[in-house]
């Protein structure tokens, strides 16, 4: 090869070489940003029929055209998966679903996936996450209600239950709501401030924590937490339980009501219904409600009588806390003396 040509041909791979990392540069400039998304599901396991299963996640694309999450179990979209989210406010995807009946015990799949409404092209997963399906998922409360007196306990055994993730703390949160009957047979619901015996502070604090249909958090004058016992160590009427190592411990809580009568005349009897449920302080599983117990006490003793009771109702462990619940459990939460807690939550969107 000749000088001239030499310098011809190193031009000619100077040129290339430029052109091919200009190229380079505006193709990496002109990619789309890599996203981890995640799917979540919760619980791990579900019975058919039964278990509420959530579907959410982080970490997914935010495109400026318009798109839509798709969901699938085992590749198929029965029920509530069958309807697209349209993710018109970029949020991530969330979905509730029953497993259908009939579904075979064992391991299935979840899948979701991101498509552009205008042409369905793939914007995100697809990604998929195990859900395990069982014949029968064993009931974790034990309520044991005293034959003859006020006193309740309430045992929560996260042994075997598939919908109980991993939580290193589990406790109550107890809400009330106290019911007048008087003697011509009408009722009426009462605040505890309206109740005899109890101190000015003791019934303005009560009152703080009402809302505004007189459903309150069960926690006597101030406390640094809203868990049911003791103030918020573990110690005081309740134990708090755990499954996030060996032995798995057992939560237990206890209660004994008593009532003074109305400072209001004509009432003969009084009815508090309770709705208490366990709750994930820490661990994987934080923020998470692990079902309900609905029980009452009732009594008579103001008003000369012998009626001393607590009665267990009925116990949910697929329940979430009701409407009534999360206005008592808010109406603490948003008083001052209070506000400086925060109560755990796992940082993912909640399905309803």
């Amino acid at each position: 090869m000749r000088l001239g040509e030499s310098n011809r041909w190193l031009r000619r791979v100077t040129s290339c070489a430029l052109v091919g990392s200009v190229v380079g540069l505006l193709l990496s400039l002109w990619s789309p940003p890599a996203f981890s998304e995640t799917v979540v599901v919760t619980p791990s396991c579900a019975v058919p029929g039964q278990t509420k299963v959530c579907i959410t996640g982080s970490g997914w694309p935010e495109p400026s055209p318009p798109c839509r999450y798709r969901f699938f179990f085992d590749g198929a979209r029965p029920g509530a998966l069958a309807t697209d989210q349209q993710d018109g406010l970029f949020g991530p995807p969330l979905r509730a679903f029953t497993v259908p009946m009939g579904t075979a015990a064992g391991d299935h799949n979840i899948t979701v996936d991101l498509l552009q409404n205008s042409n369905n092209m793939l914007l995100g997963g697809p990604v998929t996450k195990p859900l395990k399906v069982v014949a029968i998922s064993a009931n974790p409360f034990t309520p044991t209600p005293a034959p003859t007196t006020n006193r309740i306990d309430i045992a929560f055994d996260p042994t075997n239950v598939c919908e109980v993730g991993t939580c290193s703390k589990i406790a109550f949160i107890q809400v009330g709501q106290v019911n007048g009957l008087k003697g011509d047979g009408t009722s009426q619901v009462l605040k505890v401030s309206e109740l005899k015996g109890f101190s000015a502070a003791a019934a303005t604090e009560y009152d703080a924590n009402t809302s505004a249909n007189k459903f309150f958090l069960d926690r006597f004058n101030v406390r640094a937490t809203p868990y049911f016992g003791g103030n918020g160590a573990g110690t005081g009427h309740w134990v708090m339980g755990s499954n996030d190592k060996t032995p798995i411990v057992v939560a237990k809580m206890d209660d004994g009501p008593t009532l003074p009568g109305p400072k209001a005349a004509g009432f003969v009897k009084l009815t508090v219904n309770f709705e208490t449920a366990a709750f994930c302080v820490s661990g994987p599983d934080m923020g998470r409600f692990y079902g309900i117990v609905n029980w009452k006490y009732e009594t008579d003793l103001f008003n000369g009588g012998t009626l001393n009771k607590s009665t267990f109702i009925s116990s949910d462990r697929n329940a979430q806390p009701s409407g009534n619940f999360k206005g008592g459990l808010n109406a603490w939460l948003a008083n001052p003396k209070h506000t400086t807690f925060k109560l755990p939550t796992s940082g993912l969107p909640q399905c309803q």
